[in-house]
């Protein structure tokens, strides 16, 4: 059972901050409504399928930006971002397999909630450094 709500890691760069609080949004509306009452599968799907989205969105985002500012770590940042993505594709592939559904819902949930909350406290936080020491103003 998830013990906490997902808070996202400020890396000082306005346009990536403000798309981890929405995706922390998602996800704790994700397992919020997972453990508070039975949700059907094809509401399960469609919160599934906005997280989904809005990883694709964030990480584009995330890769125009590095891009832009020259990120000498882009190439190793991207792979770890190509990792995420396939581990998201194995998941929705195993969503059409789930019989509990708001099992699924929560297990998900925890799981992208803490490796977002990693991913943001090691590699999100070393663009911001990269910023902060290049005087490159977010």
């Amino acid at each position: 059972m998830m013990k906490k709500m997902f808070v996202p890691v400020k890396t000082g760069i306005a346009a990536i901050d403000t798309q981890h609080e929405h995706y922390y949004k998602l996800i704790n509306d994700f397992v919020f409504l997972s453990k508070n009452r039975h949700i059907e599968k094809s509401e399960a799907i469609k919160f599934f399928s906005e997280v989904v989205e809005y990883t694709v969105l964030h990480f584009d985002t995330e890769e125009f930006f590095m891009r832009s500012i020259d990120y000498p770590d882009y190439e190793t940042h991207v792979k770890i971002h190509d990792r995420f993505r396939a581990s998201i594709e194995k998941q929705s592939e195993e969503l059409e397999q789930v019989t509990n559904i708001c099992k699924f819902a929560e297990t998900f949930a925890e799981w992208v909630g803490a490796w977002f909350s990693a991913h943001e406290a090691t590699a999100d936080l070393k663009i911001a450094e990269y910023c902060k020491t290049h005087d490159i103003h977010c």
